[in-house]
């Protein structure tokens, strides 16, 4: 029986998609849900360093890291705010959900609070990466399938508008 159901998100279009799938199997199953965002710190995914390269020559280190440090501040109050509306929404439809956010590697903090919070499953996303993109970056659906301490159920992804409930300025209740 599943009761315990956590929601790996992003910042992402797709994981609208996610939430909903995710909600409608809470519905079906009186199960609670924890919604889980993190930060990546792989620097292969780090797009606030990534951004900052063109304008490295014009800033010297301590500005180049104070900007970095107000880039990382802004995505986690912009990730709390989604995960805060995320769970209001799920509140207002009667299922009972929490959220965390958490700084690290997507793949392993996954499996690491599935396993602290004894999830009986996992509902993510997956984009369609190129191979080359894939190999590169790894999949983290791939990792989380393989290393779960639960069944995890994949939502194919693809990037669509947001629906007017959640659109900003960024992740307001309507």
């Amino acid at each position: 029986m599943v009761e315990k159901i956590l929601v790996a998100l992003d910042e992402s279009q797709s994981s609208e998609l996610v939430f909903e799938e995710a909600l409608t199997l809470a519905k079906q199953t009186d199960a609670q849900l924890l919604l889980l965002h993190v930060l990546s710190t792989d620097e292969r995914d780090n797009s606030a360093l990534t951004c900052l390269v063109p304008y490295s020559t014009l800033m010297t280190r301590e500005q180049l890291v104070q900007h970095y440090r107000a880039q990382r501040q802004q995505a986690e109050a912009e990730g709390l705010t989604m995960l805060r509306a995320w769970a209001e929404m799920a509140k207002s439809q009667g299922i009972h959900a929490r959220f965390i956010q958490a700084i690290g590697n997507p793949r392993n903090l996954i499996c690491d609070n599935a396993r602290t919070w004894q999830a009986d499953l996992i509902v993510m996303g997956r984009r369609n990466h190129s191979r080359l993109s894939e190999w590169w970056t790894g999949s983290i659906s791939k990792h989380v399938s393989c290393h779960a301490p639960c069944p995890v159920h994949v939502v194919q992804c693809q990037e669509r508008p947001r629906s007017r409930q959640l659109q900003s300025d960024r992740w307001q209740l309507a």
